[in-house]
């Protein structure tokens, strides 16, 4: 279950050109009640939002959701059809079985894919993992319009290649 995950200024300057405007630098490490800038369409363009990390108007945070079961489940159903989100990262941090914490990133940034509720707060859609039980739905910058536009197929999609990280200090 993904509750942390990194972006760069390098990433803030591609959001930057997408928004058309100057926008607050945000910090490089996202994490559970923290702001994150998110690209979601809306009145078919892209836009730049500034969201928070989990839904908090229940007894605890919530901050992930299955994507085999998001459908069936009311508390995600309608933010989900209705309000996707994509965050830029270049990597996210996960616990493995032993509830220690590892580091995976791509040689190359990429997007997590979520979603986000009327409170602009936000949840990421998980899967089955490869390394770990459960890891973020990761997607490429070719999949990432489609997935706006209701368009993508969640049990179809090309995932980056994302590898666990021996060595998190170059970022």
């Amino acid at each position: 279950m993904c509750r942390k995950f990194i972006t760069s200024k390098e990433n803030q300057e591609l959001l930057t050109k997408i928004s058309n405007h100057n926008l607050k630098e945000l910090p490089e490490i996202v994490a559970i009640n923290k702001q994150a800038y998110a690209i979601v369409l809306e009145d078919k363009k892209l836009k730049i939002k500034k969201l928070n990390f989990g839904y908090t108007n229940l007894d605890k945070i919530i901050y992930n959701a299955r994507s085999e079961t998001v459908l069936t489940k009311s508390l995600f159903k309608d933010d989900f059809l209705q309000r996707k989100a994509i965050f830029i990262c270049n990597g996210y941090f996960e616990y493995n079985r032993l509830k220690e914490e590892e580091y995976f990133t791509s040689n190359s940034y990429f997007f997590l894919t979520g979603f986000y509720n009327q409170n602009n707060e936000f949840v990421l859609l998980t899967k089955k993992g490869d390394y770990l039980p459960r890891e973020p739905l990761s997607i490429t910058k070719k999949d990432a319009v489609n997935y706006l536009n209701n368009k993508l197929d969640l049990n179809k999609i090309e995932h980056p290649l994302i590898t666990k990280a021996n060595d998190i200090s170059l970022f």
